[in-house]
């Protein structure tokens, strides 16, 4: 289950004020939409396999099949059954693969009982004298039959349940058995054995002349396992009768032809450990006759499209193995960084374009294309056009067109306050939060960020313009020109709009201005609580984004009166300045009354602090209804104060924005002979003007500085 945002639990809260109720209702809003439901009949299936499970391992397909028959599982849902089991960790069912499909796993937790006996704990007392030698090739990653079957001689394996169990190994990418015409028993390579060496960390550069690069990127993250099995997938699949691979911890080199060698490493690239294939072609010297093919210098096109094509499916598998969904990117290295450890890369999905962008000037990568192709094997022209991937140069594409390598570029640069450069972008927070992430997950996130901004932007709208604009505005005018193919501009100005609601421009430019000191009592001025805007401050590392996330839930919860509320709390913030700015943002104008009468929460309590046991009557000459006086008297009292506060808020949310509510309460409270209370209110409300009026000066001598 993937919930849209993070939720951060504290223990030492109760189950009311913890985000643990929030998750409950995320997965109470998740069930109702599971309107399937299954069949008791698979339940009791399951419970039986629980029961097998304490005396069998696994057990033969057909007889899992009978008991499952015996259920009453019609035949056409008994597949289905399984594969559901499966889905959930109860069994390991693999009827499709020919090894495989004869046998079902009950018990995966004794699976990793047998697995860890090769790959990671060893027991003292299988480490038999007479096997010595065996032992020493297992940890240099090579594995004999005869240790093998030593290891697993406890469980009485026949030969035939040792195939399907080695088979299981293969499956998960664990061993491979070496190609060999030698010897008699087989052998298996085990890269998981290998211990991590001391050895240089920085990339190999294997991009000159005779080989050529690739990079496959697992989310700024790279399992160790991920390399392991994906070399020895790809050993099984290439590698040639009686050529030993060569290995060791990140690091295997292996000939998949007379003419062909692999490296797979690890590369760390600007932090990131990338997934790195280099294909070498091999000049063969001591021949005396070489063939025209042996004197190329590039690797043939054939294998580079074999070895790409076979990447792009093994290590997706990877990718969505595990609970992992990690999305697989691959990148070229950018000829304009001849630091590898820093180098510029660029992301491709297919080999079709001639040029990729780089700064000013482009990167060729003819090359490239001609190697690999789009991916295309020559056996793949035979398929009919509809199957082959479209050309994306025949699409039209906007004006200035936001390509993946300049996406890439932005993603690894941007600061971590990302959130809000998607704003600036046009985004609205609520898209823009579906991105959260974990430090690690940053770069990723902002990818897809900027990729479903470029989606859904009009095709007339200048996208890297937009960008750079942007990111100019976020404070990263050195990452824009690094990005654009022109000079950068200094943003957009803003524009003053006749409104009185926010969007989230609106809150991001108060949000640029408030300082990290004094947002949470702007927030309880708004009308917040400060458990919500704690609540905010701890599912927010960085202050900006909690002010910001503090500003949308506020606008969220409000229905009108937006302007004249933000204005009011930021006068009593004493943020006279930014109050003025945001009149004029707005079109209220310079020296003119913010709105005219407007009472905030504080005037309200003023009022209410004033007032006797007659406050009903007051209510009711304002034109609210007796019953709801009466509930919020039941609501909110005692103490009194209370119930009045709420019903004078209510009064005023009825109320349109232009309305001028000091004169109207004025004329209720004079009318109820409260003159006192009025003389009060206006000199307080009065004395509010006064603080404007002091600070208009100095907004006069900024104002350029703002708008």
């Amino acid at each position: 289950m993937v919930f849209p945002t993070f939720f951060a639990i504290e223990n030492s809260l109760s189950f009311a004020e913890s985000n643990a109720s929030n998750i409950m209702n995320q997965i109470l809003k998740f069930a109702e939409k599971l309107v399937k439901r299954l069949p008791l009949k698979w339940l009791r299936v399951q419970q039986e396999i629980q029961k097998l499970k304490e005396k069998h391992i696994y057990l033969p397909t057909n007889e899992v099949i009978a008991l499952v028959d015996q259920c009453g599982v019609k035949q056409e849902g008994q597949k289905v059954l399984l594969e559901y089991l499966h889905d959930l960790g109860e069994i390991l069912y693999f009827p499709d693969d020919e090894a495989l499909k004869d046998n079902i796993v009950l018990d995966s937790v004794r699976i990793v009982d047998m697995l860890k006996t090769i790959i990671t704990v060893i027991d003292r007392k299988l480490r038999e004298p007479r096997l010595r030698d065996a032992w020493r090739k297992l940890d240099k990653g090579i594995l004999e039959e005869h240790l093998l079957r030593h290891l697993w001689e406890k469980f009485n394996f026949s030969d035939e349940t040792f195939d399907f169990f080695v088979s299981l190994m293969q499956k998960f990418g664990l061993v491979c058995e070496r190609k060999t015409t030698k010897g008699s028993e087989r052998i298996f390579y085990v890269l998981s054995r290998l211990k991590p060496e001391r050895v240089d960390t920085s990339p190999i550069d294997y991009n000159g002349k005779g080989t050529v690069s690739i990079f496959h990127d697992f989310g700024n993250y790279l399992p160790d396992d991920v390399f392991q099995r994906g070399a020895t997938k790809f050993i099984e699949r290439f590698q040639v009768e009686d050529s030993e691979a060569k290995l060791s911890y990140e690091h295997v080199e292996l000939d998949i032809d007379q003419h062909h060698q692999v490296l797979l490493d690890v590369a760390t690239i600007k932090h990131r450990r990338m997934f790195q294939t280099t294909i070498i072609r091999r000049t063969i010297l001591n021949r005396s006759n070489p063939t025209e093919e042996d004197k190329k210098d590039d690797p043939s096109p054939e294998v580079c499209k074999k070895v790409l094509k076979f990447l792009e499916s093994a290590l997706k598998v990877f990718c969505q193995s595990g609970g992992r969904g990690v999305e697989l990117t691959m990148y070229i290295r950018c000829v304009c960084s001849p630091n590898i450890r820093d180098a510029h890369m660029h992301i491709v999905r297919t080999f079709h374009k001639d040029v990729l962008p780089c700064g000013s000037n482009g990167m060729e990568v003819m090359r490239y294309r001609r190697l690999f192709g789009d991916n295309i094997l020559p056996q793949d022209k035979h398929k009919p056009n509809s199957a082959l991937p479209q050309p994306q140069r025949t699409q039209t594409k906007p004006k200035d067109f936001v390509d993946d390598a300049i996406i890439a570029t932005v993603s690894e640069e941007i600061d971590p306050g990302w959130r809000r450069f998607g704003v600036r972008l046009g985004l609205q927070w609520s898209d823009v939060t579906k991105y959260n992430a974990d430090g690690r997950q940053t770069h990723q996130a902002v990818d897809k960020m900027i990729k479903f901004w470029r989606s859904n932007v009009s095709n007339e709208k200048h996208q890297l313009k937009a960008v750079c604009t942007a990111l100019t505005q976020h404070n990263r005018r050195n990452l824009a020109k690094k990005v654009s193919k022109g000079d950068v501009s200094d943003g957009t100005p803003v524009n003053t709009k006749q409104s009185e609601i926010f969007d989230d421009h609106d809150l991001l430019f108060i949000c640029d201005s408030l300082d990290p000191e004094s947002w949470r009592r702007l927030g309880v001025r708004l009308g917040l609580k400060w458990t919500d805007i704690n609540g905010i401050a701890t599912n927010n590392k960085l202050v900006k984004d909690r002010i910001m996330e503090m500003l949308v839930t506020w606008r969220d919860g409000q229905s009108i009166n937006h302007i004249p509320t933000m204005i009011h709390a930021l006068r009593q913030q004493k943020l006279v300045q930014l109050a003025e700015l945001v009149c004029k943002r707005h079109g209220y104008g310079l020296h003119s009354p913010l709105v005219p009468g407007f009472l905030a929460d504080f005037d309200m309590v003023f009022i209410a602090e004033k007032l006797d046991a007659n406050w009903q009557s007051l209510g009711i000459s304002l034109g609210m209804n007796q019953c709801e006086i009466k509930q919020i008297k039941s609501d909110f009292s005692p103490p009194m104060v209370d119930a009045i506060i709420e019903m004078l808020i209510k009064w005023r949310a009825s109320q349109n924005a232009k309305v001028n509510q000091l004169e109207m309460i004025s004329i209720a409270l004079d009318k109820h002979g409260r003159k006192d209370i009025v003389e009060a209110l206006h000199t307080s409300y009065h004395n509010e003007d006064d603080l404007h009026s002091k600070y208009l000066p100095t907004w006069v001598e900024q104002m350029e500085v703002y708008v």
